[in-house]
């Protein structure tokens, strides 16, 4: 996720420092991998330059104390060229089980400056461009530590066992990231030159549900599923305003995707399967058939279905996509059962007619004569046999 305008820090490089490790168990008939290891990040700053971090060296003017040295997201996917990164594209969700951040800086025992690192559950963490009001917030909340920016230490990141599953992509950062943890200027450095805290990162995550992007398309008359589970009948805000239901899978995201859906159908769940809405008088109402909408793709350019009432309303929006079809929203469902389930492809059956073309005169005279063509007898075998007439075809 993006750092805000307020921040506006480089996100400090990443690299891998350690081989990981992978234990598997099961779940929802799926294999999780538990990945562990550790990933580093390296801080700079100069006097009279400020921080300097990142692939870029960027570097930031600190005028006073209460400058933000760095934002780091926990979301695997965000620590770019490491192992865990490439691990972590091939899933679709991840839980932390332990993560602990090691700070280690290069300076003399001398030197003189001081940061402080704090960690808050809220991903959507904010402050001000500098100031002594950051230091204050900062050191406020119960994760946190001040170093001197000579100290070496370590500071637990708190998890939750039964803690949601988290996304590792998409639009919102209250369902990818855990929590904020950021680096603050406590004291600017005094000293001449430039002084490197490195940032290391040991954690245990785990990685579930696959999350293989597709190459290529269906088979006409094949189920399709949804490229993320967890799905639920909602609203989305560009999509007629909010006011009608579609399927989605994760709270305040986009609509979920099926890259296999075809436009010329509309689909039945499978009867294994069960999703339910809530009508206007707010009961709750089994969603049976699902029409895919019409000049509509979620960000990742998949089609979207919407639940309809019945098999006719379905047939209807085929003809003419009106939204009158569509299911008005009153709000969220239920999780589906099982969260991804298949649908089944719906098409009209066309009757043909198989007539025999019809027998010319001319056929039947041609057949005629071949039926009393009668064959020479031929020597076979030092024997004589008379062959059949030929068959009428």
């Amino acid at each position: 996720p993006k750092p805000s305008k307020a921040e506006s820090p480089t996100p400090p490089q990443r690299r891998s420092s350690t081989s990981s490790g992978c234990s598997t168990g099961s779940s929802g008939g799926q294999s999780p991998a538990s990945r562990h290891g550790s990933t580093s990040s390296k801080c700079s700053t100069d006097h009279g330059h400020g921080p300097r971090h990142g692939r870029s060296s960027q570097r930031v003017v600190v005028d006073e104390a209460g400058e933000v040295l760095a934002t780091v997201s926990l979301n695997p996917r965000a620590w770019q060229g490491t192992r865990l990164s490439k691990q972590a594209e091939l899933y679709s969700r991840w839980r932390p089980l332990s993560v602990t951040v090691h700070l280690q800086s290069t300076c003399a025992a001398t030197s003189a400056g001081a940061i402080a690192v704090y960690w808050t559950p809220d991903p959507d963490d904010h402050m001000s461009k500098a100031g002594p009001v950051n230091i204050q917030k900062a050191l406020s909340h119960p994760t946190s530590r001040l170093f001197q920016v000579w100290q070496t230490g370590s500071l637990q990141i708190p998890t939750n066992v039964t803690q949601r599953w988290l996304f590792l992509e998409g639009t919102e950062s209250e369902d990818m990231e855990h929590g904020t943890f950021r680096v603050v200027c406590a004291a600017p450095y005094s000293g001449t030159g430039s002084v490197s805290v490195l940032i290391s990162v040991a954690y245990r995550y785990i990685l579930e549900g696959a999350d293989v992007k597709d190459t290529g398309g269906s088979e006409p008359g094949e189920a399709i599923q949804a490229r993320y589970p967890d799905l639920f009948t909602t609203s989305v805000s560009d999509f007629f305003s909010g006011a009608k239901l579609v399927m989605k899978y994760k709270s305040g995201g986009e609509a979920a995707g099926f890259p296999h859906a075809d436009p010329a159908a509309f689909y039945k769940i499978d009867p294994a399967a069960s999703i339910e809405y809530y009508d206007k008088e707010e009961k709750l109402q089994k969603c049976e058939y699902f029409v895919v909408v019409v000049d509509y793709t979620n960000s990742d350019g998949d089609r979207v279905l919407a639940p309809v009432v019945s098999e006719a309303y379905a047939k209807a929006y085929l003809k003419k996509p009106d939204k009158g079809y569509l299911i008005d929203y009153t709000k969220a469902g239920p999780w589906s059962v099982p969260d991804q389930p298949y649908f089944n492809p719906v098409t009209e059956s066309l009757t043909l007619e198989l007539r025999a073309p019809r027998r010319t005169n001319a056929n039947k005279a041609l057949s005629d004569q071949m039926g009393r063509l009668v064959l020479d007898r031929e020597p076979l075998g030092g024997s004589f046999v008379e062959l059949p007439e030929l068959p009428n075809i």
